[in-house]
């Protein structure tokens, strides 16, 4: 029995404890080797352990660094051994020969000491020193296109590295990932280009394929990679018409820079360095007191919540607001988190389950939905929510004033009783007093002592009561600072007042826009907002402002390409098309204009005038407001009018304008003229020879003839999203429900492509249910696919085959253009926001812009 159960020992490891003891065995000692007492020879025929050692061998993986393996050789036979791996783990292995592997659970240096019991009875105790390296984090390759898409020719690109330290899941709401200490980047493209920054940009002009490379090397010299490529399409070959420079992902030249017209926050640190938080870029862009533009924080373009130093840091698309501290170190709110960044650029993001104080119920729960931010002289971070003051002090998050239960209401008193409407913004003077704009009531005031009481009430306009009965004034969002002398200044509904240190309110300026305001000196401050491309300055004395820096979009170059201030305003609505000169025409705020091609300018072809609708010639013609356009093969132009319950035709020869059929009255009803009822035209294309299909209220497919007579042909089972289509030989198409229709002579449908089987293979579905169609002269059919990404929409290109599959052509993404001889490339922003073919088969694209126009070849 002994003999069996050694053997057991031997197979089973460990697991034979419980064996031997209930055989009535025990110990770890071998019953056929007990160990001898001190001067008791070993038995015959056993050799003595000597000469033992432990030799660790570090993985070569470098996504495996923790999990050690340990060998122990030497002189004799070890029948047991006791693994301590100076972790305060052990184990305990009966081999013949010792070999482990150990995975531990965290870094640093450890003492392995390894116990043998040899066969003859003896022991030996050996050490050795292993060093266990953190787990090298994947590195993978983010960038602001599909690399699954082709891109147009001249596409600026945006690559960032993202390699990141893994992390365990936990109950917390927000979790953010980090990006590795001490990185070294390399990028590698297939033309020759290389890269050695953490973020870098790529214009492409050349048909091709790029195979992209990354290697990073970490601090402790091991190298991780990955690899993309990108197709750059030879389909289409776009060419820029007119454009103007705004729009996101602008790079940085001085004068020209640009923000990207979203969610901004602005700050000025001592030295005068001042913080542009782009959220529409995902970036905090900073600019030196001479004007030097840069990238501080996060990779732009590239949304993410990644803590790291400057572009391995990344920044969602909904940052805002931001705050900074007397030792230069800046607060800003994203998506749900507060976060940090020093003056070296090291963003890092607060853990809420500190900020809670442990509690992971509340920590799940947490979003601060912050609208202001502040720094008070203490280091205290004051954080303004709809309804509430917060505070973050020594890193505990804390409420000082106000609830969000109940209506918004001004109610001032002790901080637990004091109630708020809606609040938007916080700055905090040098003794300690807290004052909080409420866009539903004017200023209140949070006092060293608790107190909240009111400083200043707002009217929404002039003559409006100054507390508004039963809710909130709906005042415009304001924003707060302090200025150099004490004051605080307030921008909101236009303006910008000043409250004095006592409290008297003045307006010092008017006809003022931004959601964000910085103090620069005793005379001027700074302003930038939601959706403003610029940052302007305002003096305080005279109450005149101007651009500071960046680039509006109606800006004139004196440039051919760029749209002027008579135009820069006019932009299409729902769709575009091409007039008998291959002209453009749509309709903008309820206007019809023409686009003239060769000479970059729009005109009125007729003004609306809101509420009136009347038939006749050029001239005594009155529109109500136009909304759907189309135009058949003569150029004549059909668009819907009277709050899209009338269908009407403009001649192109003569410029008569006749309502076709519907009137300004709304209902359902099929007749000639105005005895056919439309509830609303929600969507328009008409054949070559002048028959029309229109889409009634999302649901009702309805034709009318030259002469007005509407016919309903098919009501669908459901309200939902419809594009319509026309081919040259007059075939109606119909997108909806994620598929292609073809509607047939006897009114039935015929599926061309699509499904909706949402797991479907790319080339088989549509990613959008019902995108726009466009059809080429010679009847390809194409349409602009739109699909969600983490911080926008982006919209395909893509051809509808004969089998039913759809091919990628290209996708949205900036352009590279060199417009300027003495500065590199500009960026603008190119999109397939509408487009229509013109007669000799180049598609005109409007790109999402006022006025930027452009013409894609190559797709006959």
């Amino acid at each position: 029995m002994n003999r069996f159960i050694s053997r057991w020992r031997v197979i089973a490891g460990s697991a034979v404890l419980a064996l031997l003891t209930a055989c009535g065995g025990g110990g770890g000692d071998s019953p056929e080797s007990p160990t001898p007492t001190s001067g008791q020879k070993p038995p015959a025929g056993s050799t003595p352990l000597s000469g033992w050692k432990v030799e660790a061998s570090v993985p070569t993986d470098p996504f495996a660094s923790q999990r050690i393996s340990l060998k122990a050789s030497g002189v004799g036979t070890a029948d047991r051994i006791v693994w301590d791996f100076g972790d305060g783990t052990s184990q305990t292995d009966y081999v013949g020969e010792g070999s482990v592997t150990h995975n531990y659970a965290k870094t640093g240096e450890f003492v392995v000491t390894a116990t043998l019991t040899g066969r003859a009875g003896d022991q030996q105790v050996v050490t050795t020193k292993v060093t266990v390296l953190p787990n090298a984090g994947e590195l993978q390759i983010s960038q602001s296109v599909d690399p699954k898409i082709p891109l147009l020719p001249g596409a600026r690109v945006r690559f960032a590295a993202s390699g990141v330290v893994p992390y365990s899941s936990d109950p917390r709401y927000i979790n953010p990932i980090t990006a590795p200490a001490g990185m070294t980047y390399r990028w590698t493209f297939s033309d020759g280009a290389t890269g050695d920054t953490a973020a870098m940009v790529r214009s492409f002009d050349t048909a091709g394929r790029y195979d992209v490379e990354l290697t990073g090397t970490d601090r402790y010299g091991r190298k991780i990679s990955a690899k993309r490529t990108l197709v750059v399409s030879s389909v289409a070959v776009p060419t820029m018409l007119q454009t103007n420079l705004a729009g996101p992902g602008s790079i940085n030249y001085g004068p020209l820079s640009l923000l990207g017209g979203g969610r901004t926050a602005i700050v000025r640190d001592k030295a005068g360095n001042t913080f542009i938080l782009d959220a529409r870029n995902q970036v905090i862009r900073k600019v030196t007191p001479t004007g030097i533009w840069s990238d501080f924080v996060g990779a732009s373009g590239i949304e993410g919540l990644v803590d790291g130093t400057g572009p391995e840091a990344r920044l969602s698309s909904f940052s805002t607001p931001m705050a900074i501290a007397a030792d230069d170190t800046i607060y800003f709110y994203d998506k749900g988190a507060l976060r940090s960044v020093t003056p070296k650029g090291e963003v890092t993001t607060f853990d809420p389950l500190v900020l809670v104080g442990g509690d992971e119920n509340a920590a799940k729960k947490l979003n601060l939905g912050a609208t202001g931010m502040a720094v008070g002289p203490d280091g205290s971070i004051y954080i303004t929510t709809s309804r509430q003051l917060m505070r973050v002090k020594e890193g505990r998050l804390s409420v000082v004033a106000g609830s969000d239960d109940g209506s918004p209401a001004w109610v001032d008193g002790t901080a637990s009783s004091a109630r708020f409407g809606e609040l938007s913004g916080v700055t905090v003077r040098a003794n300690g007093e807290v004052l909080v704009a409420d866009r539903c009531f004017g200023v209140r005031r949070i006092g060293t002592d608790g107190q909240v009481s009111g400083v200043a009430q707002f009217q929404y306009f002039s003559g409006s009561p100054v507390t508004p009965a039963g809710g909130c004034a709906n005042l415009a969002d304001m924003a707060m600072t302090m200025a150099a002398d004490g004051s605080v200044l307030v921008l909101g509904q236009g303006l910008l007042r000043v409250i004095d240190k006592d409290n008297a309110v003045r307006t010092v300026a008017i006809n003022v826009y931004g959601s964000t305001i910085v103090s620069v000196d005793a005379t001027t401050a700074w302003t930038t907002g939601d959706w403003r491309p610029t940052v302007d300055w305002i003096r305080l004395d005279y109450g005149t402002s101007n651009v500071q820096f960046g680039r509006s979009a109606d800006t004139n170059e004196a440039v051919v390409p760029f749209a002027n201030s008579r135009t820069g305003g006019v932009a299409p609505g729902f769709g575009i098309a091409m007039d008998e000169n291959d002209n453009v025409v749509f309709a903008s705020k309820g206007t019809i204009y023409r686009y003239y091609v060769s000479s970059h300018d729009s005109s009125a072809i007729v003004v609306s005038q809101p509420g009136v609708m009347a038939d006749g010639p050029s001239g005594d013609a009155i529109i109500s407001g136009a909304s759907h356009i189309v135009t058949d093969a003569a150029g004549n132009i059909y668009f819907s009018d009277g709050n899209d319950s009338a269908l009407r035709r403009r001649d192109a020869s003569t410029g008569y304008i006749r309502t076709l059929a519907g009137s300004s009255s709304r209902g359902t009803a099929d007749g000639i003229g105005g005895a056919a009822k439309f509830n609303q035209i929600t969507r328009l294309v008409v054949t070559p020879g002048g028959t029309a299909f229109l889409i009634d209220d999302f649901s009702r497919l309805v034709r009318v003839s030259p002469t007005g007579e509407a016919t309903t042909v098919l009501n669908f089972p459901d309200r939902a999203s419809v594009e319509l289509g026309m081919t040259p030989a007059g075939q109606l198409l119909i997108a909806r429900a994620n598929r292609i229709h073809r509607l047939e002579p006897d009114n039935s449908l015929t599926v061309l492509g699509g499904t909706t089987d949402q797991s479907a293979a790319r080339e088989s579905r549509l990613y959008w249910p019902a995108p726009n169609i466009v059809v080429s002269p010679d009847g390809k059919i194409y349409v602009l696919d739109e699909e969600y990404t983490s911080s926008e929409n982006r919209r395909t290109l893509r051809r509808l085959e004969s089998s039913g599959q759809f091919t990628d052509i290209a996708q949205d993404s900036p352009m590279a253009k060199n417009l300027f001889a003495d500065r590199d490339a500009l960026e603008l922003p190119f999109s397939f926001r509408l487009a229509t073919f013109r007669r000799d088969g180049k598609l005109m694209v409007f790109a999402g812009q006022p006025h930027s126009w452009w013409l894609l070849d190559g797709l006959r």
